[in-house]
């Protein structure tokens, strides 16, 4: 697998101030609260996503902490766009919302606040959508902007940035069925407030269940997994051919993708749950 660096870093001062500055939000005893109940949330849908390509999205230290939990499930090749060297994890210098892979070249895709700490939220799932296989998944994170724990974060961890630009989950979606994805998956997590949660233990698990049985749409933030339904191009007349000749496929009725097997124990997996 190879990519081609784009230099193009995320050098909009904007955009740059306010990721570190969450970064530096995500140290503190607040930040790793939301993060464990977060890594909770990825990890349920993460082992259900198919490799070994797998390309990690977001801010210098949410992106690299997706590609670690990633690593776990031991998928060969792992990329991530960042500048901080990390073992383990190819790292590149580029932007959200021009890749430097090749068209089709991932499996799955985490975008674990990519969206929402960008200039053009709309274009990085086009980004994604393009170097996305047929039939590979993407995996998203961001806040749920009607939460009411979420305005704390919003306002303390970003106070004077207009980063994050949180995106509505209903309106997420929609931008995914516009763009031929189909939605999988989707759960909430982070019902007590941060403050509180990493303070008083107690209180944080008792909300934490309460949340989920009584308010299961107010959590802080949320998890969706998608599927790119786009199938694979069509091979017609002399080009196919030329392909089967050059390739020496053979073609059966039985033959089935592997991600289609992937798609079917995700389905699986989850109903046995």
């Amino acid at each position: 697998m190879s990519f081609v660096v784009n230099q193009q870093a995320a050098n909009k001062s904007g955009v740059s101030k306010a990721t570190q500055k969450f970064d530096r939000w995500l140290s503190t005893d607040a930040g790793q609260y939301l993060w464990s109940r977060e890594v909770g949330a990825i990890e349920e849908h993460l082992k259900y996503l198919p490799g070994p390509h797998v390309l990690g999205l977001g801010t210098e230290v949410s992106a690299a902490s997706a590609a670690k939990l990633a690593a776990d499930r031991d998928f060969p090749y792992l990329y991530v766009l960042g500048s901080e060297k990390t073992e383990g994890l190819s790292m590149c210098t580029a932007t959200s919302e021009a890749l430097p892979f090749e068209t089709d070249s991932m499996s799955s895709i985490l975008a674990i606040h990519s969206l929402e700490f960008c200039e053009r939220p709309d274009q990085v799932l086009r980004e994604a959508k393009r170097v996305l296989q047929p039939e590979g998944y993407m995996l998203i994170t961001g806040f749920n902007t009607i939460s009411p724990t979420y305005w704390g974060i919003g306002k303390w961890a970003l106070r004077g940035s207009r980063y994050p630009k949180t995106i509505w989950h209903p309106q997420l979606t929609d931008w995914l069925r516009l763009l031929e994805f189909e939605i999988v998956a989707s759960s909430m997590f982070c019902y007590a407030p941060t403050s509180i949660g990493h303070k008083i233990p107690g209180v944080g698990q008792r909300f934490e269940k309460a949340g989920n049985r009584w308010w299961p749409m107010l959590g802080t933030g949320y998890v969706l997994v998608a599927r790119n339904t786009v199938l694979g191009r069509k091979l017609v007349g002399r080009t196919l051919s030329q392909f089967l000749a050059r390739s020496k496929a053979v073609i059966t009725p039985a033959s089935s993708s592997t991600h289609h097997s992937c798609h079917d124990n995700y389905h699986s997996g989850h109903q046995g749950n």
